[in-house]
């Protein structure tokens, strides 16, 4: 059975590769953003639009209402054609994978940082240019802080995870005690 994440990956591609230039391109990414930024704040929307129960008409038509007068006419079109596929349920993953299609074409990725403390502005410099020289992409980089890594940094870069947190040092070592000698 295909998973709903390659459903919204195929949407995604072929809304994408639509015959688009920069301006457009620039237009869809705002609108994606927009359908993220609602469908996050609306458990009422999510749960609608992914409700079996409700007909897609009306799911198409509060959808239409929602976002009629905030989007461009490409992104409404796909919308519309969305609802006669009944895939409005999906709205939010597909949006999300317009966004990466655009953010690859851009040659931009991202990166997820976690540190135990603040990270200041010339180690973030310092970081993005490392990971910019070593992939060739530009990087948007996401920090957090979690105290409980205690020092370090956990780095994600697409699947590749790079873990140089001491909590992490302190859990292999003590794997390594534990173990019958």
């Amino acid at each position: 059975m295909t998973s709903f994440s390659t459903i919204a990956r195929r949407y995604a591609r072929a809304f994408f590769e639509l015959d688009r230039n920069e301006k457009t391109m620039a237009e869809v990414a705002k609108d994606m953003e927009k359908i993220i930024t609602a469908m996050q704040r609306s458990t009422e929307l999510r749960a609608a639009l992914s409700n079996p129960i409700i007909p897609p008409l009306k799911k198409k038509n509060i959808v239409k209402n929602l976002f009629e007068s905030h989007l461009s006419a490409s992104t409404l079109n796909f919308i519309n054609f969305l609802g006669h596929k009944k895939r409005l349920g999906l709205l939010q993953e597909i949006a999300a994978e317009v966004l990466a299609l655009e953010k690859e074409r851009q040659g931009i990725k991202d990166a997820a940082l976690i540190t135990a403390r603040p990270l200041d502005a010339s180690s973030q410099q310092k970081l993005l240019q490392t990971l910019s020289k070593r992939y060739q992409k530009k990087f948007n980089l996401n920090i957090k802080e979690d105290p409980s890594l205690l020092g370090g940094f956990r780095l994600q870069v697409d699947d590749r995870v790079f873990d140089f947190t001491i909590k992490n040092k302190i859990q292999r070592l003590t794997e390594i005690f534990s173990q019958p000698a």
